[in-house]
């Protein structure tokens, strides 16, 4: 072997190492240990309080990580999904970041250079960080929404984001399981919204008013993460009702967000904060007690977990979309959740 094959085996295997210890160590990664050691323990502490009586640890063990987790079919296709978005998707990642710095940088020179004058609020630069990391949080909110409602509602994105309904159990990896397409537009849009929401607060507070962020993850979203968003694609059923509810999305909120059931269908597509559904109309309530869901998506002709069906089918699936119907219309969603037509 030559030494340049060497040093090309070398560099792969250093950046899987990389990879890996970034998964699993960073506290800002939805795998990593912390997030889902935390995770468990809040979902331990549920299963107790709900079951009035202490559950044998055998019993936790069945409850918190099934089998389904690693051996079923659906499951195994999270993981493949997970192994190469860190191929396919860290680009995008590094273009984020990248477009982050400069939508916002270009924004406070052209804010600066519109008004004759930058940091036009005299505030502590503890306060404009905690403002900033405010601000930066609900505009995220806001974009996540939007972008989980075009996947919604535009059938030609819709199949590509099917890719992710299609999971018929849900883990943490689940969160994974989104077609390069899917995962663009997600960056796309993040970009806009965390460049334009920090570049203006930089310009109202100045150039230290950064938002607070832990590996780069915003500390609001992080701790949302810790609390709730890991086990929102879980079996487990933790439900929030009343104001709660209508304020925070929970676990037991996304689940019905995949839910088989049409009359689920496009509803809870919020990430942490439910305020977006509420507005729009698009919030369901969960029941108190656990409705027996079931995942998945009806009436696809491929096979959901296999690599065609995960990322060749949705191509072909989506280019139909783009062509108009024997009437003239163009497709539009129905409430059908696999299927589109014109209404």
């Amino acid at each position: 072997m030559t030494t340049a094959a060497q040093d090309v085996i070398s560099g792969q295997i250093d950046y899987i190492g990389r990879a890996v210890e970034g998964l699993l160590l960073s506290p800002a990664s939805s795998l990593s240990v912390w997030v889902i050691g935390f995770a468990l323990l809040v979902a331990a502490g549920w299963t107790c309080v709900t079951r009035r009586r202490m559950p044998t640890l055998r019993y936790l063990r069945r409850i918190l990580l099934p089998k389904s987790y690693l051996t079923g079919r659906s499951a195994v296709a999270d993981w493949i999904m997970l192994a190469m978005s860190y191929l396919v998707l860290p680009v995008t990642w590094i273009a984020t970041i990248f477009s982050i710095v400069v939508i916002s940088g270009s924004l406070v020179d052209l804010l600066s250079a519109a008004s004759g004058r930058g940091a036009l609020l005299d505030v502590s630069p503890a306060t404009g960080r905690a403002i900033t990391t405010l601000v930066a949080f609900l505009a995220y909110e806001l974009m996540y929404w939007f972008d989980h409602w075009l996947m919604h509602r535009v059938p030609f994105l819709w199949e590509f984001h099917k890719v992710h309904h299609s999971a018929e159990t849900l883990s943490p990896v689940t969160t994974y399981r989104m077609h390069p397409v899917d995962g663009y537009l997600y960056f796309a849009l993040n970009s806009l919204a965390l460049g334009g929401s920090i570049g203006v607060c930089l310009w109202l507070f100045g150039p230290e008013a950064t938002p607070l962020t832990i590996d780069g993850t915003n500390l609001i979203l992080l701790l949302g993460s810790y609390l709730i968003v890991t086990l929102q694609h879980s079996h487990i059923w933790i439900p929030f009702r009343g104001e709660l509810g209508r304020f925070i999305l929970s676990p037991a909120h996304h689940q019905i967000h995949h839910s088989a059931d049409p009359k689920h269908f496009g509803t809870n597509l919020g990430n942490l904060l439910a305020i977006w559904d509420v507005i729009f109309g698009t919030l369901h309530e969960p029941s108190r007690r656990s409705s027996n869901l079931r995942f998945g998506v009806d009436g696809l002709n491929h096979d959901p977990h296999s690599l065609y069906g995960l990322y060749l089918a949705p191509f072909g699936d989506a280019a139909k979309h783009i062509k108009r119907n024997h009437s003239g219309e163009i497709a539009t969603a129905d409430d059908e959740k696999g299927q589109f037509q014109p209404q």
